[in-house]
């Protein structure tokens, strides 16, 4: 799913696209509605992955874009909150796509600054082309390693704000 929002206090249009999963928090809650367990010994049930390992329930197959239940509760989650309709696998098949898109310019990206940094060792560009034209090329490589790993889910959280106003959130 898209959402696509215009800021309305410029004279230009900014778009700003957040694309999630099909199984957000929203949409898993209206699949599951009122599943919940209240004996979590009566049958299966949606784990909370808080509290449980997911992996041992239910897995993702990248080859087919599948979630693989291996558990009556994964099989009771792949079922309730429709994990593998054709949009979300359609969605997380594209994710996967745009993600080897990204490590493939990342490595052109790194090769093209290998090749710099020769021209630079051979003489062949002047040190201030080279620092101006490494700098260019550093940021963009940075830029690609950031948005292939918000894309894979592997960026690093930002640290807790230790407060916010007068209000301490967190022990100093």
């Amino acid at each position: 799913m898209a959402w696509i929002t215009t800021d309305q206090k410029t004279s230009s249009k900014i778009f700003s696209v957040r694309i999630r999963t099909c199984t957000t928090a929203a949409v898993t809650d209206s699949r599951k509605n009122n599943d919940w367990p209240t004996d979590e010994k009566a049958g299966p049930y949606v784990l909370n992955p808080c509290d449980h390992d997911m992996a041992a329930h239910i897995r993702f197959d990248a080859a087919t874009g599948r979630m693989e239940p291996r558990s009556s509760n994964g099989q009771h989650m792949e079922e309730l909150l429709q994990l593998n309709d054709p949009a979300s696998v359609e969605y997380r098949l594209g994710a996967l796509t745009i993600i080897r898109v990204l490590e493939s310019e990342l490595r052109s990206q790194q090769e093209l600054l290998r090749a710099l940094e020769k021209k630079r060792a051979s003489g062949q560009i002047s040190q201030e082309d080279y620092a101006e034209a490494h700098d260019i090329a550093v940021q963009e490589i940075e830029g690609l390693r950031r948005t292939v790993q918000a894309q894979s889910g592997t960026l690093p959280l930002p640290p807790l704000r230790k407060g916010r106003g007068s209000i301490q959130l967190l022990p100093d």
